[in-house]
């Protein structure tokens, strides 16, 4: 998977229950919060755009959160697979930019008729997401411990890059 797709969809429940538990006894939305983590440090290092859709069961209707790591809860009664096909069929030819990971036939079938492309979640598991973690850890030096923070830039810092640079409003 190249760097010649701009956005990745996971079908958010379905890689979940595709990485190891590490035998602990943790509740649904901590192992929801540490495949995200997983996810931002992939998005980071990848440069591609996640959007992770769940099977949301809201009474309200659905509820798209977008921040570092884009997260779509399904609307009750709609499941993630028909929002990831639903979605796909309104980009037209455009789905040819995506990467859908799951493993789940119907969404794999659709993807793949659609133009997008399509991986396995054990696949995504194994080459991206297990070694995402490991190069994060290696490249934090012990001298200076916030120079690989989080990712996300203060207004501060904001600021100063802006004034380095020339705001694209010039």
């Amino acid at each position: 998977m190249g760097n010649d797709f701009r956005e990745i969809i996971v079908d958010g429940y379905n890689l979940l229950h595709k990485l190891p538990d590490g035998g602990t006894r943790r509740s649904l939305e901590e192992r929801r919060e540490n495949m995200e983590t997983r996810l931002l440090g992939f998005q980071r290092s990848s440069r591609q755009k996640v959007t992770v859709v769940y099977d949301g069961n809201r009474a309200h209707g659905p509820s798209e959160e977008t921040g570092a790591l884009d997260r779509v809860f399904t609307a009750s009664g709609t499941t993630a697979d028909e929002w990831i096909i639903d979605y796909l069929k309104s980009l037209g030819r455009s789905a040819r930019m995506f990467t859908v990971v799951t493993s789940d036939r119907l969404i794999r079938t659709h993807a793949s008729a659609l133009g997008a492309s399509c991986l396995l979640s054990e696949e995504f598991v194994k080459t991206h997401l297990k070694g995402a973690r490991k190069r994060t850890e290696k490249t934090a030096h012990p001298d200076h411990p916030d120079k690989f923070g989080s990712g996300a830039l203060g207004d501060r810092e904001v600021a100063r890059w802006m004034k380095e640079f020339g705001s694209a409003e010039e």
